[in-house]
């Protein structure tokens, strides 16, 4: 897992960029800026099979795991998902698993904006 950014332009709620399955991290620079610009505190995670991790893991069929690790290892209450290529269906995935944490977007274009809710409620996008 790498931190690509988050403090230099005064970021502020997270959001975790999930990569697809042939991809990694290192290729959604673009992604990042663009929500560093928006004032969002960004972490880009390679999961098991992708990026540095292919060579040495596999592919899980329970990603959501993988991205609830992420977040309780981070230590946060509400955060914000974009998925990229199939990392959008690994952040859809996630929205439906029992966790409350999660507000997926999907894209294969440009972020979009997200509203996430969390046990103290609901918290607009940024």
């Amino acid at each position: 897992m790498t931190r690509l950014g988050g403090t230099e332009h005064g970021a502020g709620r997270p959001v975790v960029v999930v990569p697809g399955l042939d991809s990694s991290k290192e290729e959604f620079h673009d992604v990042a800026a663009a929500l560093l610009r928006r004032r969002l505190a960004v972490f880009a995670v390679d999961g098991p099979g992708q990026g540095v991790l292919a060579a040495t893991t596999t592919v899980r069929a329970d990603y959501h795991h993988v991205i609830g690790q992420v977040i309780d290892a981070l230590g946060l209450h509400g955060v914000g998902l974009v998925g990229l290529s199939f990392g959008g269906y690994y952040v859809a995935e996630s929205a439906v698993s029992p966790a409350e944490w999660t507000c997926p977007s999907s894209r294969r274009g440009s972020p979009a904006r997200c509203w996430w809710s969390t046990a103290a409620g609901t918290s607009s996008p940024a």
